[in-house]
């Protein structure tokens, strides 16, 4: 059996942008992030997106 394997984490997340709010849930995590980690990094970062697409 052939497994395929993904050109990019793009394609192994896609599905997550088409059953998720993606832009929605990265906004309200910012706004978290701000309120509780004012010191860190303004915003997610792209990382922060392509972890958060993962789950």
């Amino acid at each position: 059996m052939m497994v395929r394997t993904p050109d990019s984490s793009e394609d192994l997340f896609a599905e997550a942008a088409t059953n998720w709010a993606l832009q929605k849930l990265y906004k309200d995590l910012a706004v978290a992030k701000r309120e509780f980690a004012p010191h860190m990094r303004r915003g997610l970062t792209e990382t922060e997106k392509k972890h958060l697409r993962g789950l």
